[in-house]
C-alpha cells in the first residue's frame, strides 16, 4: 500500500540561495486552504503552497516569506532531501519470470 507523508525534507533554491524546509500536516492545510476549490486539478499550485506554508513557518525572516508572489518569482528548483535515488527510464521492464 502506498504511504503519504506530511512530512518531508525539501531544498528549496530561491534566487540562488538553497533554503530547508521541513514539511507538515499543517502546511498541506494551509495550502489547501489557499488553493481553495479543485485542489486536486491544480496539484502544481498545491505544491508550490505547501513549500510555501512551510518556508514562512520556519523562515519567517526570509525575504521570499512576505507574499506568495514573492516566493514564486524566485523559486527555481526543488530538491526532495530524503531520496537520493534519481529516476531511470532505462530500466528494463519486469518480464515476470
Amino acid at each position: 500500500m502506498a504511504r503519504n507523508s506530511f512530512v518531508n525534507t525539501v531544498i528549496l533554491t530561491l534566487a540562488g540561495e538553497e533554503v530547508k524546509i521541513t514539511t507538515n500536516a499543517w502546511d498541506q492545510l494551509s495550502a489547501e486552504s489557499s488553493v481553495g476549490a479543485g485542489v486536486m486539478e491544480h496539484p502544481v499550485a498545491l505544491g508550490m503552497h505547501v513549500y510555501y506554508a512551510a518556508l514562512k513557518r520556519q523562515h519567517p525572516e526570509h525575504p521570499t516569506a512576505k507574499t506568495f508572489r514573492a516566493f514564486v518569482d524566485v523559486l527555481e528548483a526543488t530538491e526532495d532531501e530524503d531520496d537520493d535515488t534519481p529516476l531511470d527510464p532505462t530500466l528494463p521492464a519486469d518480464t515476470g519470470g
